[in-house]
């Protein structure tokens, strides 16, 4: 028997949506993506951010290197789809490098930027003062960064502000995906120049 309203014949489905995550915590009950800082040659965008490993920084720009007064640099990533930051920790692991007798500090503030540029601060940490120590020094930092919940939609940004604040212009911040470039240390144990951030998402259950 035919159907008399065609009220009666339209349906709705929904459709699976799907995030992909590097890792779910099942602890937390949230998915994490690793995201890359990335120096490149650009004047429009010379630092940004990137979820992609094979990304060699630039030769001149893999660093951000510090002054006595601090310098600040903005990494960004521009959202393609639409996806909601979990009010939960990141964790964050960066590179450094310190002169020695000198000293360095690095700050990170985590915006969400509209697609009128105006940023919220969603989360923000600063790290510990490190000191050279006999010879250059290279150190490895993780921390994890108090995040509050936010949703992103297709066209803002994630932006990163950077501030490495050191006693001198060679201690340096370093933000190479790749690890094309790094440092070679005791046994010949490389270690690479890359700084990346564990951004916690909400994964659809």
């Amino acid at each position: 028997m035919p159907l008399k309203s065609p009220d009666l014949t339209k349906f709705t489905t929904l459709s699976k949506v799907v995030t992909n995550v590097d890792f779910f915590d099942n602890v937390t009950g949230v998915g994490f993506v690793k995201i890359y800082f990335a120096g490149g040659w650009d004047d429009s965008a010379q630092y940004f951010l990137t979820t992609n490993s094979s990304v060699v920084g630039d030769e001149l720009n893999h660093r951000l290197k510090s002054t006595g007064a601090g310098i600040n640099a903005d990494f960004d990533i521009e959202m393609t789809r639409n996806f909601t930051v979990a009010g939960n920790n990141a964790i964050l692991t960066y590179q450094t490098h310190v002169d020695t007798g000198e000293n360095m500090t690095v700050s990170f503030i985590v915006n969400h930027v509209d697609k009128d540029n105006t940023e919220t601060i969603i989360g923000s940490v600063s790290g510990a003062n490190i000191s050279g120590s006999a010879g250059a020094e290279y150190n490895v930092n993780t921390m994890k960064v108090p995040l509050t919940k936010k949703r992103f939609s297709k066209g803002e940004k994630l932006r990163i502000h950077v501030v490495p604040n050191g006693s001198n212009v060679n201690s340096s911040f370093f933000c190479d995906p790749s690890g094309f470039w790094g440092f070679t240390g005791e046994d010949a144990v490389v270690f690479p120049f890359t700084s990346y951030i564990f951004l916690p998402v909400e994964v659809p259950q």
